[in-house]
């Protein structure tokens, strides 16, 4: 699934107006495993949805015709568990959004739409906390590089200590055993292709004008001679290259994530 955080080229997603009631699918998931196969298919049909009218070239160009879609986990503070909440900003694509959804589940999987105001999940009785979640990167490119692969956390075997936990099962954990009311949001914006930045990265990476350092030493010494490959390459370097090998330009999303 290409995902990344937050570059510095892209603009903040709208925060969803608290008091606008909007109709959300809520699931009841199924027991059943996901597949990382069908959860990648599917999240290329996310990022594919648009308005019947498309919206202009201008507007694609700029990215303005795309649509958000706002994953919501809530809980009570009670034994009543968790409700998943998932929207888009658009309404009339919520029916393709259905449509995605159910093919990305297991087929037990319920669904059901309901009618919410985001202010409505948050509890009266306290004062809300929040925090936002930031991706934390050494170089200010590397939002261009890969997440870790789901198929790289899905344990191995029965001993939990031998692999990796899926991100955010020790927080859904958590959500389900807290005292008080909890919300956490997703929002998900498909990204405009990307390619021409990812060879511009390449290329640099390649050259080592990757850094400041980088070029001045090219300055100084002139650049590696052509045809001599990666070897000369930093380690850190030569795994950029391969994260941006692996990553389609063309599907990737911005991620904001938040819980209150």
């Amino acid at each position: 699934m290409a995902t990344h955080t937050q570059s510095p080229d892209d603009s903040p997603n709208d925060l969803v107006p608290v008091d606008t009631a909007r109709t959300y699918l809520r699931i009841r998931p199924a027991d059943t495993p996901l597949d990382a196969r069908t959860l990648e298919t599917q999240f290329r049909r996310l990022h594919r949805l648009e308005p019947r009218s498309g919206g202009g070239v201008l507007d694609k160009l700029r990215g303005s015709a795309r649509p958000t879609i706002e994953w919501v986990l809530t809980t009570t503070g009670s034994s009543t568990g968790i409700t998943y909440l998932v929207g888009i900003d658009d309404e009339e694509l919520l029916d393709g959004l259905e449509r995605v959804l159910r093919s990305m589940l297991p087929d037990s999987s319920e669904f059901e739409r309901v009618t919410h105001t985001p202010e409505s999940l948050l509890s009266p009785a306290i004062d809300p906390v929040g925090v936002e979640y930031r991706g934390v990167t050494t170089h200010a490119k590397d939002w261009q590089t890969r997440l870790q692969p789901f198929t790289d956390l899905r344990p191995a075997s029965t001993d939990d200590r031998a692999t990796p936990r899926i991100p955010l099962a020790g927080f859904v954990e958590t959500m389900a055993d807290a005292a008080c009311p909890i919300t956490y949001q997703v929002l998900l914006t498909p990204k405009p292709d990307w390619s021409t930045d990812a060879d511009v990265r390449r290329l640099d990476l390649r050259e080592g004008t990757d850094t400041v350092g980088g070029r001045l030493s090219n300055a100084v010494f002139g650049p590696s001679p052509e045809g001599e490959g990666t070897d000369h390459l930093l380690a850190a370097d030569r795994e950029r290259l391969a994260h941006l090998d692996d990553r389609d330009c063309s599907r990737s999303f911005v991620v904001n994530a938040r819980a209150v």
